[in-house]
């Protein structure tokens, strides 16, 4: 995978770096140097990479489900407090009610 390309434009040649390349080199510079120097990979650190990828893979199924809990628990949240202000409401005109009888 190549991500450094060379471009000419008017006799120059011109190196574009993609946003995928600065990603890498920010994650790993030493990854991002090495994939520069064409350094070919080994067996070992490509199995490591995978199982990398398929535990990031995994996690990223995670994610939707955590937020659907925490718009739940959000939601759980403002029902409990409406019930409370509605209940002290109530209260409050209890209170009201009484104090207006006597």
């Amino acid at each position: 995978m190549k991500v450094l390309y060379d471009v000419s434009i008017q006799n120059q040649t011109l190196s574009i770096v993609t946003a995928s390349e600065v990603a890498e080199y920010v994650f790993c510079r030493h990854s991002w140097y090495l994939r520069r120097q064409n350094t070919p990979v080994t067996d070992e650190a490509q199995s490591r990479m995978n199982a990398g990828v398929t535990w990031q893979d995994q996690k990223d199924q995670q994610v939707p489900a955590a937020l659907e809990r925490q718009a739940q628990s959000k939601n759980a949240s403002v029902v409990a407090w409406i019930a409370v202000i509605i209940f002290l409401s109530l209260i409050a005109l209890w209170l009201l009610h009484s104090l207006l009888q006597h």
